[in-house]
């Protein structure tokens, strides 16, 4: 999901780094941004950033999942409370170099977008295993319905069952 905003980012002139977080994590799926002041941007998959710490002494500021983010004019940024200011305003900057507004909200597991979809496919999912719908009646009630951009069923299935599942688990979690 985050592909295309790195795109936008790019596209203003800034360079774009992706860093390796750790050995066993490969970050094709959840990229990650080198910021200064050894912080990173990287895309929430659910966890708080605060448990990102001991991965960067500066700080993980986690981006919120969008629809579309080659479109998006509004991103969410998460920070721990304890980010590095120079962090922060690196990652607000980039958000802006790719010309999007940013709210900064507070660290939540989830986020507002990630967790609001993720609790949205658990429920279609839901729907469908008890038999009360198709899938694909789920997707067009919602479409037509809700307005949504995405059914919450083809919305799951672009993020991947496996995020959504972590973001649900990190919801349970911290609840």
């Amino acid at each position: 999901p985050m592909a295309p905003f790195l795109d936008r980012i790019a596209a203003g002139g800034d360079e774009v780094v992706h860093v390796s977080l750790s050995d066993e994590e490969v970050l094709d799926e959840l990229p990650g941004l080198r910021l200064p002041g050894e912080g990173i941007l990287r895309v929430t998959d659910g966890s708080t950033a605060r448990s990102w710490s001991l991965e960067a002494p500066g700080g993980v500021v986690l981006l919120d999942w969008a629809h579309d983010p080659a479109t998006r004019p509004r991103v969410a940024l998460m920070p721990p409370r304890d980010v590095e200011v120079e962090v922060l305003d690196a990652a607000i900057g980039l958000c802006q170099a790719a010309g999007v507004e940013v709210s900064v909200i507070g660290d939540v597991a989830g986020g507002i977008v990630a967790r609001t979809v993720s609790m949205l496919v658990n429920e279609a999912v839901d729907l469908v295993a008890r038999g009360e719908a198709s899938a694909t009646d789920v997707d067009v009630a919602m479409l037509l319905g809700t307005g949504y951009p995405s059914g919450p069923l083809e919305w799951g299935d672009r993020l991947g069952a496996v995020r959504v599942a972590a973001v649900l688990g990190e919801l349970d979690e911290e609840t």
